[in-house]
């Protein structure tokens, strides 16, 4: 089964409860999505199935918007609600709203560099770095440039700080979190995070994954259009294309396209270069 779903997950599951839950309901093994969500997160997870998985690494993501709270005042060993505290300190009594967010565009507003948290889904030695620390063992801190597109602030009361964030992928809205606090003289931890944007995928048009079926299915093309040219292609040139040919083309655009035949029975990514378009990767 060959589906594009918008899954809006509830908290407190992980993503690939996310992932088990449909390969039993669709009874399809091949089942993945893109950007994973912390279990204490809720939103937008999209979902790939059957050969449609092949398509996730040419999905777009370059954008994510989270809505958050962050409470002031506490540590946590993983950033969020869900971990042990580890410090707690006094905050601020009031923050000027114009304040944040001048604090905010003045330390981070486009780049900065972003620490990896110890509890995350990177891989140390082919080993989810959150499963080493829940064992205690030593992980040497990493970091990486990330991007803070826009922040929006809605409120800052009784040390709790409410907002929301546009940002680039492989950002860490926990370390953020405690990264803000360090900057406002205390430390803070994550209470609410939901994504409501990534790339395409928005929470307005997001489904429960109870609900998800062959009718919430998105198209192909609405998913990969954002980013790359749509070929309408025969059948003659879809046999070439699957038997490896490369095929001449009177188009001069160049990159990345979705080529798919009249009655979308065969689909592939192809690269259109120097009057030539070859296939990239067979999709069906």
């Amino acid at each position: 089964m060959d589906l594009i779903l918008n899954i809006n997950k509830e908290k407190f599951i992980s993503s690939f409860d996310v992932v088990r839950f449909l390969r039993r309901k669709f009874g399809e093994k091949r089942i993945g999505f893109k950007g994973t969500l912390d279990p204490f997160a809720e939103g937008v997870l999209p979902i790939f199935t059957g050969s449609f998985t092949k398509i996730i690494p040419y999905v777009d993501d370059s954008l994510k918007e989270y809505s958050f709270d962050i409470q002031l005042g506490i540590e946590t060993d993983t950033l969020d609600v869900t971990g042990d505290v580890i410090k707690r300190m006094d905050y601020p009594n009031k923050i000027e709203s114009d304040n944040l967010e001048e604090i905010v565009r003045v330390n981070f507003i486009d780049e900065y560099i972003q620490k990896i948290p110890e509890f995350s889904a990177v891989k140390i030695r082919g080993v989810p770095s959150y499963k080493l620390a829940r064992k205690g063992e030593e992980i040497e801190s990493r970091s990486k440039i990330v991007k803070i597109f826009g922040f929006t602030l809605l409120s800052a009361d009784n040390g709790v700080i409410s907002g929301s964030i546009k940002v680039s992928p492989g950002f860490y809205v926990r370390q953020f979190a405690s990264d803000l606090g360090r900057v406002l003289g205390t430390c803070a931890s994550l209470s609410n995070l939901r994504r409501e944007r990534s790339g395409f995928f928005g929470i307005e048009d997001s489904v429960g994954m109870k609900n998800a079926n062959e009718k919430t299915s998105l198209d192909i093309r609405d998913v990969l259009g954002k980013n790359m040219k749509i070929m309408n292609i025969s059948d003659e040139i879809a046999k070439d294309l699957k038997n490896g040919r490369s095929i001449s083309n009177d188009d001069t655009h160049e990159g990345l396209c979705l080529a798919l035949n009249e009655n979308q029975s065969r689909c592939f990514i192809v690269r259109s270069s120097s009057g030539m378009i070859k296939t990239e990767r067979m999709i069906y």
